[in-house]
C-alpha cells in the first residue's frame, strides 16, 4: 500500500486550470505500510521461515501518516502543497502453516480516518475519510531451508475491493512474484526480498504507476530487559518503476521498533520511521502499533493427550508364562520375565507425597539423572532435521514438562540444555543445539511459563552420554535436558 509524493511546476498555468474542483479518481494506493501477516514477517518484509503444521498467527496493527500525499515543486524541494494531511488505518492479519512448507497470510486494511485539504494547485480534494483497501492474499512456499538459512518464493495477490477515490486501491488485480531468503548465522535474524510488481498502470498529476521492481531487508535482535524478552526490529523498504526514471517513482521507508513477547501467546509492537526520499509512498514520518496472536499452543494442549505417558502408581508385575509342554524348548526359551526387576510394593495411604513429581519419573520419553549434583531430565525431543522445529511427535513429551513446571513453583530455575550427536562440525553443533534449546524454551514461554524461569543452552556434542558408535547411542546423545538449578534436588545416592 502506498502514499505519494508527486512533482509539480507550480507553473501559471496550472494554477489557472485548478481554480474549479477537481474531481479525484487516482485508483492507487496511498499507505506502503502493509505489516505481512506470516508469524516470522518483520514488519513489512515478508520471512521464508514456515511455522508448524496448522500453525496459526493473527495480528491487528494500526499506523498513522503524516503528510502521505504532497505536491513539491521540481525546481524548489522545499515548496510544497500537502494533498492529504494524515491517514490513519488497521490492518487485521491472519495466517495459516500447511505441512511446515507453505503459509497462506490473509490482510484487510481498512481506514480509520483520512484528511484531505483544498490548495490553489489542484483545487478541493475530496477524499472519503473511511474505507476499506484491496485484501491482500499471500501465499508462500519454502524451497529450501538448513539451520542457518532459508529459502521461499511467495506471490502476494490482492483484490480490487479498496476505494480508489479514497487512495486506497489500484482498480484491479496485482500481483507481486517474489524471493525471500532469511538467515540465522548470527545473533541478528535477517531477511531480504525482492520482487516484481504486475499491475495495470495508473496515472496522477505527473505520477505514472505501474510494473516495479519492489525490495526489502530487515533485521530482528532478541533481547531481555527487566526479565522480559524483547526484540529490536528495523526494515528498509521500497521500489522501483520499471517504466519510469522520475524521483516520485522511487519511494524508500525507513521503519524501526520494539516487539514485547509475553507469555500467553500476544506479542505487542511498537515503532516509527521516516521517509528517506520524495518518491510517492513516502510519508514524512510514520507511527504504528500491533498486536499479534498465536494460539497454536494452547490449541495443542487442549488435544488430548496419548495414553499411559505417566503412571500414578507402579505397574503390577507380569503374570508368569505358562511352563512349555516340550522340557527342551524351556532351555531355549528367552526370560526377559525373570530377569525383569520386581515391582515394588504399592505405598500406602499413609505414606508422603515425593518431593519430586511422579512426572520426573522414568516414563516413556523420559529419563532422570544428576548432573553436578542438580536433577535433570533427559527428554527425547525430535526436531526436523537440521533446524530447530519441534516436531508435533514431541509436543505432548513437552506438555509433561509444562504441566511439572506450573504445578510446582517451587522450581525457580530451569537451565533447558540442547545436546547433539558427534556428527557434524563441533561449531555447527553448537549453534543448532542453542537454536533447539531456544526452540524449546520459546514453546515453554508461550504455554504460560514465567521466563524469568528458564535459560537455554546449546552444548552441541561436547557432552554425550554415550559413545557415538552406533545409530542407537546417537539418538540416545540428540536429547535435550532440563536441568533444575533452583529447586528440588533428589538425593544423588539414589541415583
Amino acid at each position: 500500500m502506498r502514499n505519494a509524493v508527486l512533482a509539480a511546476s507550480f507553473a501559471a498555468s496550472a494554477v489557472a486550470q485548478a481554480q474549479t474542483a477537481v474531481p479525484v479518481q487516482p485508483q492507487f494506493n496511498t499507505d506502503r505500510f502493509s505489516p505481512g501477516a506470516g508469524s516470522a514477517d518483520i514488519l513489512s518484509v515478508g520471512s521464508a521461515s514456515v511455522p508448524e503444521h496448522l500453525d496459526v498467527h493473527l495480528s491487528i496493527f494500526s499506523s498513522y501518516a503524516r503528510d502521505p500525499l504532497r505536491l513539491i515543486a521540481v525546481a524548489d524541494s522545499t515548496q510544497q502543497v500537502r494533498l492529504l494531511h494524515s491517514q490513519t488505518l488497521t490492518h487485521l492479519g491472519a495466517s495459516v502453516a500447511l505441512f511446515g512448507r507453505f503459509e497462506v497470510g490473509l490482510t484487510l486494511p481498512v481506514l480509520i480516518a483520512q484528511s484531505a485539504s483544498s490548495n490553489d494547485l489542484l483545487g478541493p480534494l475530496i477524499a472519503p475519510g473511511q474505507g476499506m483497501g484491496d485484501v491482500r492474499l499471500v501465499p508462500k512456499a519454502q524451497l529450501w531451508r538448513s539451520e542457518i538459512l532459508a529459502v521461499a518464493v511467495a506471490a502476494p495477490l490482492t483484490l480490487p475491493t479498496g476505494r480508489g477515490d479514497a487512495f486506497l486501491s489500484y482498480g484491479s488485480v496485482t500481483l507481486t512474484p517474489e524471493l525471500r531468503v532469511e538467515s540465522n548465522a548470527l545473533p541478528v535474524r535477517v531477511a531480504a526480498s525482492t520482487g516484481i510488481a504486475l499491475r495495470r498502470g495508473r496515472e496522477f498529476v505527473n505520477l505514472s504507476v505501474g510494473k516495479a521492481l519492489t525490495y526489502g531487508l530487515a533485521g530482528e535482535i532478541p533481547f531481555s530487559w527487566l526479565g522480559q524478552r524483547l526484540a529490536a526490529l528495523a526494515t528498509l523498504a521500497g521500489e522501483v518503476e520499471l517504466q519510469q526514471s522520475g524521483g516520485v517513482e522511487r519511494p524508500v521507508e525507513l521503519l524501526a521498533a520494539v516487539r514485547w513477547l509475553l507469555p500467553v501467546n500476544l506479542t505487542f509492537t511498537f515503532g516509527g520511521g521516516p521517509g528517506l526520499t520524495n518518491g510517492y509512498g513516502t510519508p514524512r514520518y510514520r507511527m504504528f502499533a500491533g498486536i499479534s496472536f498465536d494460539p497454536s499452543p494452547a490449541i495443542r494442549r487442549s488435544m488430548p493427550k496419548p495414553p499411559v505417558m505417566v503412571q500414578d502408581a507402579p505397574m503390577p508385575a507380569p503374570e508368569p508364562l505358562p511352563a512349555p509342554a516340550d522340557p527342551a524348548a524351556s532351555a531355549d526359551a528367552p526370560v526377559a520375565v525373570a530377569e525383569a526387576p520386581p515391582a515394588p510394593p504399592a505405598p500406602s495411604p499413609a505414606t508422603p507425597a515425593p518431593a519430586v513429581p511422579l512426572a520426573l519419573a522414568p516414563t516413556p520419553g523420559f529419563q532422570r539423572a544428576v548432573r553436578d549434583g542438580h536433577l535433570a531430565l533427559l527428554v527425547q525431543v525430535q526436531f526436523a532435521r537440521n533446524a530447530a522445529n519441534i516436531l508435533p511427535v514431541s509436543l505432548p513429551l513437552l506438555d509433561q514438562v509444562i504441566e511439572v513446571l506450573r504445578n510446582m513453583p517451587e522450581i525457580r530455575k530451569v537451565r533447558i540444555e540442547g545436546h547433539t550427536d558427534g556428527r557434524g562440525k563441533p561449531a555447527y553443533n553448537r549453534r543448532l543445539s542453542q537454536r533447539r534449546a531456544e526452540s524449546v524454551l520459546r514453546h515453554l514461554m508461550a504455554a504460560g511459563i514465567d521466563t524469568s524461569r528458564l535459560r537455554a543452552k546449546g552444548f552441541g556434542a561436547d557432552r554425550p552420554i554415550v559413545p557415538n558408535d552406533t545409530q542407537a547411542n546417537r539418538a540416545k546423545n540428540r536429547r535435550v535436558e532440563f536441568v533444575v538449578l533452583d529447586g528440588p534436588q533428589p538425593d544423588v545416592a539414589q541415583h
